[in-house]
């Protein structure tokens, strides 16, 4: 706050640390804060490109989705075609919040909700699937449970408190952007198990865990998961 003093003074700024240093009369801090911010933005992208990436190569290997996004490229090794078709649609969102009267800026705040509607919603679905599955396999405690129903309650009221009262401007249309993008995805997993149900039913079986991960699995009586997951991915 005391950063923006002047000359500048302190409003809707989308660069504060370049415009900080300038008023203090240490403009080269603006090349070294653009180069660092230029590093962090590939590490994200990269991160994102590879769990988007991935995830695709997953499910076509299980046979969810076409053979091709399940290729390895035959030097380094990776799932060259999902990250091609992941890095493509990227682009093609960034490209439209910059081209237009939206804004790049603007338009990354609205992807960005989106987004986390999906990561709460996910996280509320393991929130509520964990002690289900512990007491499958005889393992649920009542501290695991106690842990699972306050993280139920925690993130409920994160969602909640994201939906009432109704945001404002366009803020309002995007849990319903989020909700129509699920139930696309719902109705071709919904479509898979009526018409190729074996591969439905595989769905979310491929596990690559270490065998220093297995091992730690095994010892705390997970054996059952353990030997789901090698047996899937020696598949």
């Amino acid at each position: 706050m005391l950063g923006f003093a002047g000359p500048k003074a302190l409003d809707p700024d989308a660069t504060p640390l370049p415009t900080v240093a300038q008023n203090v009369g240490a403009g080269w801090v603006t090349y070294v804060v653009d180069l660092s911010l230029g590093t962090a933005m590939i590490v994200f992208s990269a991160a994102v490109i590879n769990s988007g990436s991935r995830s695709l190569f997953t499910l076509a290997r299980e046979g969810a989705l076409p053979a091709s996004l399940g290729r390895v490229h035959t030097r380094f090794r990776t799932p060259s075609v999902s990250i091609a078709l992941v890095g493509a649609v990227a682009f093609v969102v960034g490209l439209v919040g910059t081209l237009t009267a939206v804004g790049r800026f603007q338009w990354d705040v609205y992807v960005g909700i989106v987004s986390s509607y999906a990561y709460l919603f996910a996280y509320l679905l393991v929130a509520i699937a964990t002690p289900l599955w512990l007491r499958r396999i005889r393992a649920l405690t009542p501290v695991t449970l106690a842990v699972s129903a306050l993280a139920v309650l925690g993130i409920g009221y994160v969602i909640y408190k994201n939906l009432v009262p109704v945001p404002v401007g366009a803020y309002r249309y995007l849990p319903y952007v989020f909700a129509a993008l699920l139930l696309v995805g719902l109705a071709g997993f919904l479509r898979l198990r009526v018409t190729r149900p074996e591969v439905a039913a595989r769905v979310g079986s491929i596990q690559t865990l270490s065998e220093v991960e297995q091992q730690r699995l095994a010892s705390l009586g997970i054996a059952d998961a353990v030997r789901t997951g090698s047996t899937a991915a020696d598949r």
